[in-house]
């Protein structure tokens, strides 16, 4: 079977190429192509099966929409919540998410950012694992945001990193806990 191209979508669609092309790089309103064109092609495209060849376009425009998250179990319960995709964005603006598991394990941690690397990730959410350190200050030279989730690095504080306060969450939890039980044992 043939792969479907812009151009057979515009011969079908009666528009040009470029037309096709702008609407599917989320650029025709900018270039004030009119809402009925907009849906035509993009119903056409759907008809024909049209997917965008999403290497070409990392090329072309140096972002792949994708983001590398990395952590030590991808089943785990909080980490689980990554796993479904935002409902609130827009289509252009949501990233696929590449999942890896390091299983707590340094080399495949640097196997994974080094595999991340050559599919030109545009991000990373990194559970770090002990020594990771200088590859993620390598990701950031390379102007690659980076963002630590569950551990850091107190040495490198320029890292960004998105932390739970487990002792507030369990001193919290201890007295809804608490809290809970009191009123139960009133009624």
């Amino acid at each position: 079977m043939k792969k479907v191209s812009i151009s057979d979508i515009a011969r079908k669609a009666g528009v040009s190429v470029s037309t096709v092309s702008f609407v599917m790089n989320d650029k025709a309103v900018k270039m004030r192509i009119s809402r009925e064109v907009i849906d035509k092609v993009e119903n056409v495209a759907r008809e024909m099966g049209y997917r965008p060849n999403q290497l070409a376009r990392g090329l072309r425009t140096g972002k792949t929409k994708t983001i590398g998250l990395i952590v030590e179990n991808i089943s785990n319960a909080f980490l689980l919540r990554w796993r479904r995709p935002s409902r609130t964005k827009p289509k252009s603006t949501t990233a696929e998410v590449v999942y890896c598991s390091t299983d707590n394990d340094e080399e495949k941690a640097r196997e994974l950012i080094n595999m991340l690397s050559q599919r030109q990730v545009d991000g990373y959410i990194i559970t770090p694992t002990l020594n990771l350190a200088d590859e993620i200050r390598k990701l950031q030279a390379e102007n690659k945001p980076v963002i630590l989730i569950d551990r850091y690095f107190p040495q490198h504080d320029e890292i960004p990193a998105v932390l739970v306060n487990n002792y507030e969450g369990v001193t919290r939890g201890n007295r809804i806990f608490l809290s809970a039980r009191a009123t139960a044992r009133s009624r």
